[in-house]
């Protein structure tokens, strides 16, 4: 009889052992399986993250090639108002009005237009026109 006991007392044993073999293969599972899924989101989240900081990347290169443009511009109207000013201030408009008062005219009316079609060009906006 103690045989049977001891037996008896072994397939316990063993069937706890097997039992917790189980548990554990079935825990480590879906732990795995949630490893594997929080792996598969991090990865995801990463490559949004590097796409996002390439577009931002690329954005700030136009915006520097943006106002480098911007910056040229500026210098160019600063140029030219530095030339208008130069020729203002070397033109006596009233000796001019006095000599020849038409031609100042002309090209005073000439000048304004050829300015606010060089404004329409730029605005993309017409201009009205002040003749009547």
């Amino acid at each position: 009889m103690s045989i049977i006991k001891l037996s008896l007392v072994f397939i316990l044993i063993l069937g706890i052992i097997v039992g917790a073999f189980y548990w554990y293969f079935s825990y480590s599972q879906s732990e795995i399986n949630t490893l594997e899924q929080t792996t598969a989101k991090l990865t995801q989240a990463v490559q949004i993250q590097q796409q996002a900081m390439q577009d931002q990347i690329t954005f700030q290169s136009q915006q520097n090639q943006n106002l480098a443009d911007l910056q040229t511009q500026l210098q160019a109207a600063n140029d030219a108002k530095s030339a208008l000013e130069a020729e203002f201030l070397n033109t006596d408009i009233d000796v001019a009005a006095r000599a020849n008062a038409q031609a100042l005219e002309n090209k005073m009316n000439a000048d304004t237009a050829a300015a606010l079609r060089q404004l329409e060009a730029l605005t993309g906006t017409p201009v009205k026109s002040t003749k009547k």
